[in-house]
């Protein structure tokens, strides 16, 4: 459970620093436009309207906090709730894992530059966007590796100390956010189901 929560700050985050520079390349370079017209990603000018906005941290950081409640072992507020949702998880996938999970959670992020071959509405042109998951990833592995071994919480397998957060089911949420800034809820809403599916997935797996 901890895992899903805790990975909506961290995607929010590196999606907007990566967005910001985006949006300071394409200003520099590029005249804005209302979208990206395609005539091949060479002649295309971007628009930017995906400036951060504080309030945007707000469900995140409640998550966050609901999240981390649930690490550090039995003196933590939420262990019992996250031992239950542990128990049952095991119980249903009966000590068999899968997978698929560790190809999954690139399929938000093949989506958001898949997109691009289609005649989709969109705020960037393709190199912009190339550059923002790269920017994105490269602020998303640090902070969840930093995390990771920083907080050092037990996986459930007892093998190593670097569980939380998950890194399959951040890379899973930021593909999913950078759906969502680029294209709009209409392709968002399926990111995150499938981001989310990659979440339930590490539990399953435990």
């Amino acid at each position: 459970m901890t895992i899903i929560l805790t990975c909506a700050l961290l995607f929010v985050s590196v999606v907007a620093q990566a967005e910001g520079l985006a949006e300071t390349y394409g200003k520099d370079s590029l005249a804005a436009s209302s979208t990206v017209a395609k005539k091949g990603w060479w002649k295309e000018k971007s628009d930017y309207t995906t400036a951060f906005r504080p309030k945007q941290l707000i469900v995140p950081a409640a998550l966050f906090t609901v999240g981390a409640l649930g690490i550090g072992g039995e003196n933590a507020p939420l262990n019992k709730l996250d031992l239950k949702v542990r128990e049952k998880a095991m119980q249903i996938s009966g000590n068999c894992s899968v997978e698929f999970d560790d190809y999954l959670q690139y399929l938000p992020t093949a989506m958001y530059l898949g997109l691009s071959a289609l005649p989709t509405k969109s705020k960037h042109t393709f190199p912009e966007k190339v550059c923002v998951a790269a920017v994105a990833f490269v602020a998303e592995t640090a902070l969840v590796n930093g995390l990771k071994y920083t907080i050092r919480e037990q996986r459930p397998n007892f093998k190593e100390r670097n569980s939380f957060p998950s890194g399959h089911t951040t890379t899973a949420f930021v593909g999913a956010e950078l759906v969502r800034t680029e294209y709009g809820w209409a392709y968002g809403v399926p990111a995150y189901i499938i981001a989310t599916g990659v979440g339930c997935m590490r539990i399953y797996n435990d």
